[in-house]
């Protein structure tokens, strides 16, 4: 009597095995293939960690340093002004506008402490996906804008009295956070998570000779500065399905999943750079360069990286027929982006869709001439994060595959 045949083909090497399936990603793997997978799940947890932990560390700062010192000064002003008759009113202004800021603090850091926990939680069970792991990073992403947004706290005149009296408006108060607030891991599971390796970050970076430049008007920076501030991950998610732009483009002979699957799992200096040199199709691909305009907007390096990140949960349709690697170089109060894209198509990939334009208008954008020496030194450092860029040296990278 024939065995019953109970293999199907494991999504990394493509061989027919036993196999248990990733609920993240909804692929196939085979054992080894199971833990290199889940090895890579651990290494974006430990990043995410590192993020929370430097986030923890700027609200410890802000608690130290109560934010909206501008209308301290306002009531201070005031108070010079009208002397002693309204000192007390001054104290109690002053009061309120600490207790709010301060108010504010402990908000945000009880939602980070909730949030805490829950990652904590999934560090410690060993169960977690793609899903957990962009459940976690929008969630911070989301109480980091919230902590730099300005403040809607305003002084009030009553222009009727001799002395006019100020009073502190402040913010309704509402649950939005706690009712909205889950937990990451109900969300998704391995079938197979008895063990997760332990990984560590490795290091990649570049130079610039390039060949063509999409400028932009005044006007148009100007109208780009204020997009990037109202545009957050939630605009996309509620938009309906459309059509994938490059699925009427004509087949390459560049095998795209391919390359990923080197460039993840091999040597990238021995393995991955020339594949991808000896395959690649610049009859139907390019290569470009961007680099971020607004480098007086980039403080924090884990809020540079979640700048990164959100540009890349944008480009969810973008995913299958591209890759890049985004760099940032410097340090906190100091730092840059900069970065190697390569897609289906010889135009700026971006306009094909809306979805795809809330975030690159923000970068200059270089296509690269393929048959360029310069182009290839330019590439591979990208690849394997190495170099400097503009005097700042390489601090961490975010690849899109």
């Amino acid at each position: 009597m024939a065995m019953i045949n109970n293999k199907t083909q494991c999504f990394k090497c493509n061989k027919d095995k036993i196999t248990y399936s990733c609920k993240g990603c909804s692929n196939e793997f085979c054992l080894m293939h199971l833990n290199e997978h889940q090895q890579v799940l651990n290494e974006e947890l430990n990043h995410i960690i590192n993020d929370y932990d430097q986030f923890k560390h700027i609200i410890n700062e802000q608690k130290q340093n109560p934010r909206n010192l501008s209308l301290i000064e306002q009531i201070n002003r005031w108070e010079t002004n009208s002397i002693k008759k309204i000192q007390q009113k001054a104290k109690d202004c002053r009061e309120n506008v600490v207790k709010s800021s301060q108010t504010f603090i402990n908000d945000v850091e009880m939602k980070f402490n909730d949030l805490t926990e829950q990652i904590k939680q999934v560090h410690k069970e060993n169960e977690f996906n793609e899903i957990n792991l962009n459940y976690l990073k929008n969630q911070l992403i989301e109480i980091t804008e919230e902590l730099k947004k300005p403040s809607n706290i305003s002084i009030r005149q009553n222009s009727k009295s001799f002395i006019n009296e100020v009073s502190i408006i402040l913010p309704s108060k509402t649950n939005e956070y706690s009712n909205n607030l889950f937990t990451a891991k109900k969300y998704g599971e391995f079938s197979l998570c008895d063990y997760i390796p332990q990984t560590e970050p490795y290091s990649k970076n570049f130079s610039q000779d390039l060949d063509e430049t999409i400028e932009e008007t005044p006007e148009k920076k100007k109208r780009n500065r204020r997009r990037r501030k109202v545009h957050t991950t939630s605009d996309v998610e509620d938009k309906p399905k459309q059509i994938n732009p490059s699925g009427s483009m004509p087949k390459p002979t560049f095998n795209m999943d391919e390359f990923k699957r080197v460039y993840s799992n091999e040597d990238t200096d021995k393995k991955a750079i020339p594949y991808f040199w000896n395959n690649f199709d610049k009859d139907h691909y390019s290569l470009w360069f961007c680099e971020y305009k607004y480098l007086e907007d980039l403080k924090q390096i884990f809020m540079t990286c979640n700048l990164v990140s959100g540009f890349y949960q944008r480009l969810e349709k973008l995913r299958k027929n591209a890759f890049a690697s985004m760099c940032i170089f410097g340090e906190n109060n100091n730092n840059t982006i900069a970065g190697i894209w390569v897609w289906r198509g010889h135009e700026l990939a971006f306009r094909l869709s809306t979805d795809w334009q809330v975030d690159f208008e923000s970068y200059t954008w270089k296509r690269l001439s393929v048959d360029d020496e310069n182009t290839k030194k330019l590439v591979n450092q990208y690849f394997l994060w190495e170099g400097e860029h503009n005097g700042k040296k390489f601090n961490q990278g975010k690849i899109f595959k």
